[in-house]
Order: structure tokens, then C-alpha cells, then sequence
């Protein structure tokens, strides 16, 4: 066996070795991004949960949250207030997720949550009048944007 033919083999050797190397690192990114998902999921949900779970938590509130949003009834201020911080919560809730929808870490945008927009915008007059005095200065302009596209689609 002369120099030309070993040098052959190590390079056939040396060209799987790179093709494996790069079939482990596809399968390593696939699999990272699966894990980095499903925490974006994780914490979108423990969000979600903590911001219901307020509502539950104590009857006089529960009944504040279905008066705001399931009705036209005016409040008093400090139940206003109550409800102003409650939706901002819920609100910095699916930001959160339209910007990792955004980073294409989160797919739920599209479907989950725009139901969930549409629906407090088409339920409650007390979200539609906080939305627009208060979205330029809570919310990123391409989430204010994105939200106010699902609520035109919505209407039509």
C-alpha cells in the first residue's frame, strides 16, 4: 500500500467522521429547541395560571372579573384599579408569548391566544376602553399592532 492510498483512507475516514458530526449536532439543535419550547410553554402556563388563580382566589374579586368583563356595570375606583392591574397582567401575559411566537419559540399565538384576545375585546367593554387608553404605554408597538390585527379580524 503506497502513501496515496492511506492518504485516501484517512480521508474517507476524516469525511464520516464530519458527516456524523453534523448529523449528532442536527439531532442536538432539534432537540434543544423541542426543550427551549416547552419551557416557553411552561412559563407561559405558569403565568396564565397565577393570573386566573387571582381571580379565584377570593370570591369578591371572582365576582368583580365576571362584572368587568362579562358586563357593562360601572365600577368604583378602587375596583377599577383592581381590574386595571388584573388585565395588565393578563395582557403582559400574551406579550410575553407574542414575542416568543415572534423568536418562533412559541406557535400558540396564531390560534390559542388570539381566541383569547378576541374573546376579551368581544365580551367586555371595560377591556376594549382600557386597551386603547393604555396600550402605548404598557405594550411593544408590534404587540399592540398584533393585538389590534386580531381584534379588526375578529369584527369582521
Amino acid at each position: 500500500m503506497n502513501w496515496d492510498a492511506i492518504g485516501a483512507i484517512g480521508e474517507t475516514i476524516g469525511s464520516v467522521a464530519v458527516i456524523a458530526s453534523l448529523i449528532y449536532l442536527g439531532v442536538q439543535i432539534r432537540t434543544n429547541a423541542k426543550a427551549t419550547e416547552g419551557l416557553v410553554r411552561r412559563q407561559i402556563a405558569d403565568s396564565s395560571q397565577l393570573a386566573y388563580l387571582t381571580a379565584v382566589d377570593s370570591p369578591e374579586f371572582s365576582s368583580l372579573v365576571v362584572r368587568a368583563l362579562m358586563s357593562d356595570a360601572d365600577l368604583e375606583s378602587a375596583e377599577e384599579s383592581q381590574m386595571i392591574r388584573f388585565i395588565s397582567a393578563i395582557f403582559l401575559n400574551f406579550e410575553v408569548a407574542y414575542h416568543q411566537y415572534e423568536s418562533g419559540l412559541y406557535d400558540e399565538w396564531e390560534t390559542v391566544l388570539t381566541r383569547r384576545v378576541r374573546m376579551m375585546f368581544n365580551n367586555s367593554k371595560f377591556v376594549r376602553e382600557w386597551w386603547k387608553d393604555n396600550k402605548s404605554d404598557q405594550f411593544s408597538e408590534s404587540f399592540c399592532a398584533a393585538v389590534d390585527d386580531v381584534v379588526a379580524r375578529g369584527a369582521t
